[in-house]
């Protein structure tokens, strides 16, 4: 049984009068411990799959199937529980909270586990820092920190739950060239030690070339490079 399955998924807006396919009918299946990129124009449904793939969206029809558990079908509370455990996100854009350190930001996430943060978080949300080069930034408020700092702290955030998917919406859009190579050696460390199933849409073909398999999504259909 594949890792990830997606059974004729479909997502379907309605603006005004107009209908709008942003992925359409679309089944694909993902192994554990997949290094997938998927490039494509603005517009052409990358980041609606992303969504629909963290259950933060409902495809219009067809199934989303994550280790055997059909996520389409999940209540509300199930649906945050597995997101929680499950899946980290890195968004297009950092989205930190304002009010909360550097440290506390990473943690967010676990903020939602019935145990509540445990020392072993802390102790792990200052080794993401050191993993991104932020040790020194623990106590610092996001205001303090250049855009790509904040976009690392984001990287740390999106690991700090341990999860088997992480999905990568242009991770890397706001490094420069020597960091971000030093980004993706993380996420290529994460993918074959900690056997980490990465999902990452991008614009830069140097990037999606390092995937072990490459798509392109255009006007919501997916096709394998």
């Amino acid at each position: 049984m594949p890792f990830i399955k997606l059974e004729s998924v479909t997502k379907t807006y309605f603006i005004e009068e107009q209908k709008i396919d942003a992925v359409k009918n679309l089944s694909l299946d993902i192994k554990r411990g997949e290094f997938i990129s998927i490039v494509g124009h603005s517009g052409s449904g990358k980041t609606t799959l992303l969504s629909m793939l963290g259950g933060i969206a409902n495809p219009t029809s067809g199934a989303i199937i994550h280790n055997g558990v059909n996520i389409c079908s999940l209540t509300d509370e199930s649906l945050s529980e597995h997101r929680c455990q499950k899946i980290g996100f890195m968004f297009q854009f950092s989205s930190l909270l304002q009010m909360l350190t550097v440290k506390e930001n990473v943690l967010v996430p676990l903020l939602f586990k019935t145990e509540g943060v445990t020392t072993d978080d802390l102790d792990r949300a200052v080794d993401l820092l050191k993993k991104v080069g932020l040790e020194d930034k623990l106590k610092a408020f996001p205001s303090q920190l250049s855009g790509g700092q904040q976009r690392r702290v984001a990287i740390a955030r999106s690991f700090i739950n341990d999860p088997e998917l992480i999905l990568a919406d242009e991770p890397t859009g706001d490094l420069d060239e020597e960091t971000e190579a030093e980004m993706m050696g993380l996420f290529d460390s994460m993918n074959k030690e900690r056997n980490m199933t990465f999902v990452m849409v991008t614009h830069n073909s140097d990037l999606a070339n390092r995937a072990s398999r490459r798509f392109r999504m255009t006007n919501g259909i997916i096709k394998e490079l």
